[in-house]
């Protein structure tokens, strides 16, 4: 809208960050598969906190996942996928994820179960 910087913000915080995660700036579509009401967006919000740019947050198909699963989309964001990979105590996944995105998104995590036990 009218005199909304946001975007304009964002960027600049994007070249000035130090964090190369917020460098990198990966598309992540985060997805509760764990059943449990609100843990995405919980999740989401950590991982926005920590200078990841969350795309969308919504239901997985299933809601029978266990643990946390990273699927990464293409190999451009190794910063993002080391953290992703460290925050949910999982190997990132090259297979598809269990919903269709779009050609702008670099990762997809499903919450699991666990995740509604650990910070």
């Amino acid at each position: 809208g009218q005199f909304n910087f946001s975007e304009i913000r964002a960027l600049i915080d994007k070249k000035l960050s130090s964090n190369p995660v917020t460098q990198e700036g990966a598309n992540i579509v985060v997805l509760n598969g764990s059943g449990v009401g609100g843990i995405a967006q919980a999740q989401a919000d950590k991982l926005e906190s920590a200078g990841m740019l969350i795309d969308s947050v919504a239901n997985a198909p299933t809601q029978e996942y266990k643990t946390s699963v990273v699927y990464v989309l293409n190999s451009h964001n190794p910063a993002t996928k080391a953290d992703l990979e460290r925050r949910f105590a999982t190997t990132a996944k090259t297979t598809s994820p269990p919903v269709s995105v779009g050609e702008d998104i670099d990762f997809v995590v499903v919450i699991g179960a666990s995740a509604q036990t650990s910070d």
